[in-house]
């Protein structure tokens, strides 16, 4: 701290100015960050400008003030965005480095004091240092700007070192003798950072890197949306932006310097990259007139740069890269066929080969003899209509033979990507089978794409989830009747070896494991161990049971009721379900139950013969999910028996079409679903796709009490990613005011339902789906409705209920299953299909629902007071309706699912 007292031209060492808008949740623990410096807070002026904030976070403001009124200065002004905010509090700014911390980020505690020290030690050669960003809260892990970080602390020369970009302020320090440059333009809702950036680095192109302390940066996962999250709902996002930074940079430095350097290039691109290579819907915000003239501007802003640092960008992949050099130059790439390859190129600027475009393979698997693969090759520069066609080559070293066998060609729309409606590549799905003969010691096989005359050996092979063979480890592989399949380089070999050889394949691939330790590969080797001695010892099936992780009463639980009652010989079965569930103690007096992502979970599931599940997410599917490459070969073997949550009714194909999935059985209570399944682009056969009814429908009962009960299902864009052990999702930024909260808080407190309600004799509950019960107090509903809890069994609301009100629940079926009267109101039909992991289907609710359909809050309230005044009776149409859906109206569910599973053995 000796340097300190060498300088007193300034009141504080820093000055950090902090935009304060409606951050309650947060706001304590940014500047929290900022006392705990082990540099001092005393050397530190921190400048909070209140800009209109709505919650407490003024007050907060004010008590940091009156606790620390040497250092600390609060501005309270009307709303005027970011911009105003710090260019409000940066004329006040004292201090000889100022900072502008976002008010819901967070410093390590050693950065202020490793920032001055660089500045003493470097201010003549730099104006601008920045440090590390690290994510945390919604999204964790280092920022994608980070890498100019990997060589430690130093300066870089800009000029040279280009692609060094930097694009925020939050985590940056500058030089006070430049404050008079330094102003936020009020007209950009993204991108004001990079513009004052560029005004300071234009005086010496050098920029200073720190390392050894963080900038904590938050994506939130409650609370209000960001600046950033919220920038793409803003008109201005649009076109300010190029008017305000991309136009302005070019005229600024070329009025400066006489030319755009590299670096500004490479910046303004790696900002740009990303409207070419995200999907977002304009249509909330922009007239299809403006989002043709948004189009327009952001394809002719492209010919400011030059090829070079468009193909340079490290964010986007080759095909988002190949669409913007083709909106530069307004045409498609020329195609130049070179001996077995075929070039992709605008002119002189070499896009990439057909060769180096990457392949998948998605399944590979050892039956009857033959060798059989399914994947796909992405191929760009050509347009949808152009033949193309797949083959294996395969060469076998006995015979000394090469030959070609053509594989079929599958079609799957969605493996091609589209942007603004225009093509950026083609997904080329493919099933190939070989043929293996006994005499042939080995065979080399590789994917082809045969584009007009040439034969293409594509070079850049990846393997999916499903595939029993992988390229991240050199000796994993796939044995089966005889035959070992492994990867490598752009091959896979398939060599006849005996069980003796196969030993020391496993030997050389534990060995491997145990060298390159990666995520959870110690733990590998001796599950591997244990699970080839325990299985030569294994002579029952064993069946893993679930629904969710802390739930049960779903279809899980009725079939393991089920088998607990039937007690199948040769089958040893287990639920899964966490201790902490209320479910847990009563499912531990029907049969044996798993704590989840256990040792026992996970070993088991190796072990497993059929994965049964009412859930369907990466963790139930596969306990391993995130590090699964050591079990390529044993999970690959592995069957899932997907029992469903609720009747496929839309088109959930884009989730759980085999790709996606690979359901070896998928369980179906009604003809239209199977029908659905069947011949949508699900991609399963009549052996995967089970039509049987679902085995909670033969727990089913009625014992109406007079309830009327609202069960709304959830809303994707509101709730944040699952929790991998408790299954749960936080609620996102817009949860608390978004639409759907806000409509069924106004419906729940409806004084006319209400007062209906009592004067016919109804009780009124509410039940929203499992994902959204944790934060049910967010509805604020009356406090005569009913509110069932996390325990409570679906089949006893059922029994309980009259009449139920939902928007597009698939749990209600069991409700018509009873012959019970639905209500649909559908408020929001369109953002829903729009956010939500499915889109509309065979179902239609006007003409195949059970009950009437209402689109707002009045004619909603009207139809339930009818059904009221009429005791909830079902009418003839909607029964009629009912007794055509379902195939059985019988409780013999769980025995047909059953027999189905048992039919696979054979």
């Amino acid at each position: 701290m000796n340097k300190i007292k060498e300088i007193r031209e300034y009141s504080f060492e820093f000055s950090v100015v902090m935009a304060v808008y409606n951050v309650e949740p947060f706001l304590r623990e940014a500047v929290d960050s900022l006392i705990a410096q082990d540099f001092g807070f005393e050397h530190i002026q921190l400048i909070m400008v209140d800009d209109g904030s709505t919650d407490g976070s003024g007050a907060i403001c004010d008590d940091y003030a009156a606790k620390y009124p040497e250092n600390v200065m609060v501005i309270h002004k009307k709303n005027g965005g970011v911009a105003s905010a710090r260019n409000e509090g940066l004329k006040y700014a004292k201090g000889r480095y100022l900072n502008f911390m976002d008010s819901d980020d967070m410093f390590t505690k050693n950065v202020f004091s490793k920032v001055y020290d660089f500045f003493i030690d470097n201010e003549a050669e730099t104006d601008l240092v920045t440090i590390p960003l690290e994510f945390f809260d919604a999204q964790h892990g280092a920022h994608w700007q980070n890498d100019k970080f990997n060589r430690g602390t130093r300066i870089l020369d800009l000029y040279w070192d280009y692609k060094a970009t930097i694009m925020y302020v939050n985590a940056s320090f500058f030089v006070n003798h430049l404050k008079d440059e330094i102003e936020f333009d009020s007209h950009l809702v993204c991108g004001e950072d990079i513009k004052v950036l560029l005004q300071v680095l234009i005086h010496k192109m050098k920029l200073g890197v720190i390392t050894g302390c963080k900038y904590m940066y938050r994506r939130r996962s409650y609370g209000e949306a960001s600046l950033i999250q919220a920038s793409k709902k803003k008109y201005g996002w649009y076109f300010d932006y190029f008017t305000y930074l991309v136009d302005w940079a070019v005229d600024f430095f070329n009025k400066k310097l006489g030319f755009l350097p590299a670096f500004v290039q490479y910046e303004l691109v790696g900002d740009l990259q990303w409207r070419f290579g995200q999907i977002y819907d304009m249509t909330d915000v922009l007239t299809p007139e403006e989002i043709e003239q948004y189009k327009q501007r952001l394809f002719h802003s492209l010919r400011y740069f030059d090829d070079k640092y468009i193909l340079e960008q490290k964010k986007i992949w080759a095909e988002h890269k190949c669409y913007m050099l083709s909106k530069k130059y307004e045409c498609s790439p020329t195609l130049t066929e070179r001996k077995s390859n075929v070039i992709v190129h605008f002119g002189d600027t070499k896009l990439t080969s057909f060769a180096d475009q990457y392949s998948k393979v998605e399944f590979v698997n050892i039956k009857d003899n033959k060798f059989c693969i399914e994947g796909f090759v992405k191929v760009f520069g050509v347009d949808i209509n152009t033949p193309l066609s797949v083959f294996l080559k395969v060469y076998d070293e006995i015979n000394d033979n090469e030959y070609m066998i053509k594989c079929e060609l599958v079609e799957r729309e969605l493996l091609n990507e589209y942007r603004f409606e225009e093509l950026i590549f083609r997904g080329i799905a493919f099933k190939g089978e070989l043929e293996l003969c006994d005499n042939v010691k080995e065979y080399k096989v590789q994917i082809v794409l045969r584009y007009k005359n040439s034969d293409v050996v594509r070079r850049d092979i990846r393997y999916g989830k499903f595939s029993s063979i992988g390229s991240e480890y050199n000796n994993m592989y796939y044995y089966k009747n005889g035959w070992r399949v492994q990867a490598w380089k752009n091959a896979i070999f398939i060599r006849n070896i005996s069980k003796g050889q196969i030993v020391k394949q496993e030997i050389k691939y534990l060995k491997e494991l145990w060298r390159k330790n990666r995520v959870g590969a110690h733990k590998a080797v001796f599950a591997r161990l244990l699970y080839r001695i325990i299985k030569k010892f294994k002579h029952k099936k064993i069946w893993l049971i679930s629904d969710r992780f802390m739930m049960a009463g779903d279809n899980g639980e009725a079939f393991f009721r089920y088998l607990s009652m039937h007690k199948p010989e040769n089958v040893k079965f287990y639920f899964i379900l966490s201790k902490q569930s209320l479910d847990y103690k009563h499912m531990q007096e029907i049969g044996p139950v798993i704590e989840p992502l256990s040792f026992k979970h996970k070993f088991l599931h190796l072990l497993c013969d059929y994965n049964i599940s009412s859930q369907f997410d990466d963790t139930s599917n596969n306990p391993f999910y995130g590090y699964h490459e050591s079990y390529r070969d044993i999970l690959s073997e592995n069957k899932f028996i997907f029992l469903q949550h609720g009747v496929t009714k839309d088109d959930m194909s884009k989730w759980l079409n085999r790709y996606e999935q690979n359901i070896t059985g998928f369980i179906t209570a009604a003809r239209p679903e199977y029908n659905s399944i069947l011949n949508g682009e699900y991609y399963y056969n009549e052996n995967q796709v089970w039509l049987s009814g679902f085995p909670r429908f033969d727990r089913l009962y009625n014992k109406e009490q007079k309830f009327i009960t609202f069960m709304p299902t959830w809303r994707l864009n509101l709730l944040a990613e699952q929790d991998i052990k408790t299954g749960l999702r936080k609620p996102s930024v817009d949860f608390v005011n978004s639409e759907f909260v806000k409509y069924y808080r106004e419906l729940l407190n409806n004084s006319q339902l209400l007062a209906s309600a009592e004067k016919y004799g109804f009780e009124l509950s509410f039940l929203p789906h499992p994902a959204v019960q944790p934060y049910i107090d967010v509805f604020d509903f009356n406090e005569k409705i009913n509110c069932y809890g996390m325990g409570t069994a679906y089949r006893d609301i059922y029994a309980q209920s009259n009449l139920i009100v939902t928007d597009y629940s698939s749990a209600v079926f069991d409700f018509a299953y009873l012959r019970k009267p639905i209500i649909y109101s559908q408020f929001d039909k369109k953002s829903f299909f729009n956010n939500h992991t499915y889109q509309e289907g065979y179902f239609d609710y006007e003409r195949d629902g059970f009950g009437e359909v209402e689109y707002d809050l009045d004619s909603t309230v009207n139809r339930i007071i009818e059904y009221m005044e009429n005791n909830c009776q079902l009418k003839d149409k909607y029964r009629e309706r009912i007794d055509k859906f379902f195939a059985f109206n019988d409780k013999n569910n769980c025995q047909r699912v059953y027999e189905a599973i048992l039919a696979l053995d054979k």
